[in-house]
């Protein structure tokens, strides 16, 4: 029996690796100076964890982390692109 979908590409995802480096430069230049991240991995994992300032002032964390779970749920309803 055919999966009904697929959860992680074969190939490597460009736009996390722009991403990544993205945020890298602006931490080395001291503008990032908190993150709260969850990645997806293969074959369906995932980490997350918090460092910075994130991690020492956690409700902040929590409110930024609940604005993307808004946005998120905006497209997952089709309200934004």
């Amino acid at each position: 029996m055919k999966k009904p979908f697929t959860l992680a590409p074969g190939h490597v995802s460009d736009d996390v690796v722009e991403s990544l480096e993205f945020l890298l430069e602006r931490a080395r230049n001291g503008e990032v100076f908190g993150i709260a991240y969850v990645a997806q991995l293969k074959p369906r994992a995932v980490i997350m964890d918090t460092a910075g300032e994130s991690h020492r002032n956690p409700l902040f964390a929590l409110s930024m982390l609940s604005v993307l779970v808004a946005q998120l749920t905006d497209r997952v309803r089709g309200r934004v692109e």
